[in-house]
């Protein structure tokens, strides 16, 4: 058997795989999937061939998941360092520490005018003032033209645009309009952070499901945290059992392989993140997969407001309490 391994997710999902393959003859493995999951993420693409998974090794699993899920949420580059979300318009948008420019940063790291963004029609070019260090894709430059897909109604840039060796501009698209958003690496939101809370890892919040394929696949409108409808492309919805009863959840399509899961259930209104949190998982080639409720998480909203996140449309609020997963922040 061999399984192909690209990020953290495929890691998580090789063992949901495995153990579909492997239900009724289980490897002796304790303690070596902790080993394997941290290989994969440090190292990269990897093939492991023969890999048996035992359920000894769950919880080091799902610890080693959370280690990396927050220090991906509180890196420089991670959802706590978000101090603004610009909408952009035709024309010149100033940024600096001014309050009269469209764009305003912290006094603290550049001049009241450091430079513009300009929009007109598909080109959208950054420009820096004379005493303003710009990088743009690592190199040095006065000014640059940054691309982006404007046809998707959603879409990121890929320009990696670093504004006096301290500030991250990223250029987005939602519902059809164009945003910039910043990241500083001393934002408060990333020096204040206390660290997440999880409920224990539980055994029993790791359950079957099956994937069921909308034909033909749905495009739903989605409320997002500012109240603003989005869409969604939704290929199919996971069907599982919880103490006896059967429940669905709609699923939105991350990529070609990914869904992600939006979902409310009722410790919200106690222990978790009041609107909902999210799930990950593969899209399944033979419709049957595992959904560990310990791998639930906040949605970047809950630690920011300067985000967009789906909230759980009406048929993903569950009448259950699903305590597992991360608890409020």
């Amino acid at each position: 058997m061999s399984i192909r391994i690209r990020s953290r997710l495929d890691a998580v999902n090789a063992a949901q795989r495995i153990d579909f393959n492997l239900s009724e003859s289980k490897c002796a493995m304790k303690g070596r999937w902790t080993q394997i999951l941290t290989f994969a993420i440090l190292t990269g693409p990897v093939t492991f061939a023969g890999l048996c998974y035992a359920d000894d090794g769950h919880k080091e699993q799902v610890l080693a998941w959370r280690a990396e899920h927050e220090a991906k949420y509180t890196s420089e580059t991670g959802w706590l360092a978000i101090t603004n979300l610009d909408w952009l318009r035709e024309g010149e948008n100033r940024f600096g520490a001014s309050p009269e420019n469209a764009i305003v940063l912290p006094a603290d790291s550049v001049p009241n005018v450091a430079g513009s963004i300009s929009v007109a029609d598909d080109r959208i070019e950054i420009v820096a003032a004379d005493d303003v260090k710009l990088s743009v894709n690592g190199s040095l430059v006065k000014s640059a033209i940054l691309q982006i897909d404007r046809k998707a109604a959603e879409s990121n840039s890929t320009d990696e645009v670093m504004i006096a060796d301290r500030l991250r501009f990223q250029l987005i698209r939602r519902s059809g309009k164009l945003a910039i958003r910043v990241r500083d690496r001393q934002s408060r939101s990333l020096l204040d952070f206390k660290g997440m809370n999880w409920f224990p890892v539980d055994e029993a919040c790791r359950v079957e499901a099956v994937y069921r394929p909308y034909e033909p696949e749905k495009t739903l409108s989605i409320v997002n945290s500012r109240g603003d409808s989005v869409e969604a492309e939704v290929p199919g919805f996971v069907e599982f059992s919880w103490n006896g009863k059967s429940y669905r959840l709609d699923a939105q399509r991350e990529s070609d392989t990914e869904m992600l899961i939006v979902f409310a259930d009722l410790t919200n209104k106690t222990t978790t993140y009041q609107p909902g949190r999210f799930l990950n998982a593969v899209i399944p080639s033979d419709g049957k997969l595992i959904l560990d409720f310990n791998l639930a998480y906040n949605p970047p909203c809950a630690f920011s407001r300067f985000t967009l996140c789906p909230m759980p449309p009406k048929q993903n609020r569950l009448p259950i309490a699903i305590e597992a997963g991360e608890k409020r922040y």
